[in-house]
């Protein structure tokens, strides 16, 4: 029997939510229709119920059987702060059900979010899976009593914002990108290629690439939103998705995004409305030069042409260990990548932007990129030969890691610079990655020292069985100074282990702690960190350790061979293979 799931299917049935789309089991139904029934089989296997969805095979209808409940999660944590803050939360929703007005609303939803995001998990496991457990459960119990209003009182508005596409876009866009992260299903312009209706494939696919449109599609609507030039500024923000602006002295009306509802997609005026809206989206003013433009243009092309192809490419061992090309493959994509797309970024950062909208205009370029390649390779790792292939799954973490540290350095990247400025900001960037080299290869020498001093006593010990040696005690002095060196090699892991694990708050910028930041999983076993490398943090991925959590299993050796490795890798300089 195949357990495997098609990519794309994957997506669609990860993507639907009981706890947040309105039209889930509709949505449910329409998928299961037009897909074979191995396929529904392994879907609600592997998906809806881990979702806790059943699925009734006789009728092809769906249930949820889990309703969220903060109060029954309050009674799970037993950390006084965190159930304290989860308390208050819980004594607030009742504000949020008497709140009607969409930007109180908004506010209270924003700012909730970001008390339990800024919970300080004080680098416990424990406390970070109880925190975004916190974070789901408050995310479910809003979105269903954001769809329970009656009315919510909105702006006058230009586009027919309603209540039924405002509930719509906070639970199925704004709350579900919150609780998905990088997995939230933005739709890019192949994916629009793919469609059958004309304004979708051809229309929506054009203003897609020249405006940098995120799209998204939800159970009711498609929503084309202007992505946020500024790192600081959520792309899915429900403030930001209300504004119409009218400059002085313009009779045009400005807005971040679309509306087109998907029942009425062949209604002529309806499509009419959603052009007048494309065409208001507000977008960079300034004109990038030619140079940037064609960069952003390669960038692309070479992405959809040759990179992800490359990706894709079906794997055929012919003898050789899977691993082994899993291995290779992972290289030769790294090169191609660092090579045609990390590099001219960087090349024309340093060289060819005039102002800061071109800044903007290749932040949101790399950024969609990023996005785009991180979903292929979950594609790439989906595949029956790669589950659960550890080098992929690392691979993977470092790409994300790379577009965390693009966002978090949004200003000491996308800027124009002067040559001085950009040396400056490159040394910075360096600056945990060169301590780290520090602190692990001082405190190995250290290590090695220690141990071969402790060698040596142990070998005097066993020689020190004369009558002469135990009559002046030396056997008992050599171990005692034997226990001291234990102690001693000990320490030394130790303390390397809480300097490197210290690093992080004293570099929250330039340092990615992947499981507290949400890319990774937490395991319980170990740590995963990323450090930028390459100029400015930008021409290479990080340098990504794990750490164990076990002092007594932590390898100063391992660390410093991988250190070397990565960074021998990050100054490679890489030249097309002719």
């Amino acid at each position: 029997m195949n357990n495997n799931i098609p990519y794309q299917l994957k997506v669609l049935a990860t993507q639907i939510d009981p706890h947040l789309d309105q039209d889930w089991q509709r949505s449910l139904q329409a998928l299961f229709s037009d897909i074979s029934p191995q396929d529904r089989e392994n879907i609600c296997q592997h998906i809806l119920q881990h979702k806790k969805i059943h699925w009734n095979r006789k009728d092809n209808t769906f249930s949820s059987l889990t309703k969220p409940d903060l109060n029954v999660l309050s009674e799970k944590i037993h950390y006084p702060y965190i159930k304290m803050l989860l308390n208050k939360i819980i004594d607030s929703l009742e504000r949020l059900r008497q709140y009607h007005d969409i930007y109180e609303i908004s506010d209270y939803l924003e700012n909730i979010l970001s008390q339990i995001n800024n919970i300080d998990t004080e680098d416990d496991f424990d406390l970070q899976a109880q925190k975004n457990q916190i974070l789901k459960e408050f995310i479910y119990v809003a979105a269903q009593m954001i769809l329970a209003k009656e009315h919510i009182a909105l702006p006058n508005n230009h586009r027919g914002i309603n209540n039924d596409i405002i509930k719509t876009f906070i639970t199925e866009v704004f709350l579900k990108q919150q609780l998905l992260k990088y997995t939230f299903n933005i739709i890019r312009s192949h994916q629009l290629r793919e469609e059958k209706n004309h304004l979708l494939k051809y229309v929506l696919y054009k203003q897609q690439k020249t405006k940098q449109l995120d799209i998204v599609k939800t159970s009711k609507y498609i929503f084309a939103l202007a992505p946020s030039t500024e790192g600081i500024v959520n792309t899915f923000s429900i403030r930001r998705f209300l504004q119409e602006e009218q400059f002085e002295a313009c009779e045009n009306i400005y807005v971040n995004a679309a509306i087109l509802h998907l029942d009425q997609i062949d209604d002529s005026s309806q499509q009419q409305q959603f052009l007048w809206q494309i065409n208001h989206i507000i977008t960079i003013d300034k004109q990038v030069n030619h140079y940037v433009s064609d960069i952003v243009r390669n960038i692309e092309l070479y992405t959809d042409k040759v990179l992800l192809p490359f990706l894709m490419e079906p794997l055929n061992p012919k003898g050789i260990f899977i691993e082994k090309l899993v291995e290779q493959r992972l290289i030769d994509f790294e090169q191609k990548l660092c090579r045609n797309i990390l590099e001219p970024i960087a090349d024309a950062l340093k060289h060819s932007v005039h102002h800061t909208d071109e800044c903007h205009y290749l932040y949101i370029s790399m950024k969609q990129t990023l996005d785009e390649i991180i979903r292929h390779f979950i594609a790439f790792q989906s595949q029956p030969s790669i589950i659960c292939n550890k080098h992929v799954h690392l691979f993977v973490a470092r790409l994300k890691s790379y577009a965390t540290l693009l966002h978090k350095r949004h200003a000491d990247i996308f800027t124009v610079f002067s040559y001085d400025e950009w040396k400056k900001h490159h040394a910075e960037a360096l600056e945990p990655t060169n301590m780290l080299k520090d602190i692990s290869t001082h405190s190995l020498q250290e290590y090695k020292d220690a141990f071969s001093e402790l060698k040596e006593n142990q070998r005097q010990l066993k020689q020190s069985v004369s009558f002469l040696n135990k009559l002046f005690n030396k056997p008992q002095k050599i171990k005692d100074k034997i226990l001291k060196l234990k102690e001693k090699t000990s320490q030394i892991k130790k303390n390397a282990h809480q300097e490197i694990i210290r690093m992080q708050r004293r570099f929250p910028s330039l340092i990615v702690y992947l499981e507290f930041e949400s890319l990774i999983s937490v395991n319980h076993k170990e740590r995963h960190y990323a450090f930028p490398t390459g100029d400015n943090g930008i021409t290479r991925l990080p340098i990504l350790i794990q750490i164990p959590e076990d002092k007594a299993s932590f390898d100063l050796q391992s660390i410093c061979n991988s250190l070397n490795f990565d960074m021998s890798l990050a100054n490679q300089k890489w030249l097309e293979t002719i």
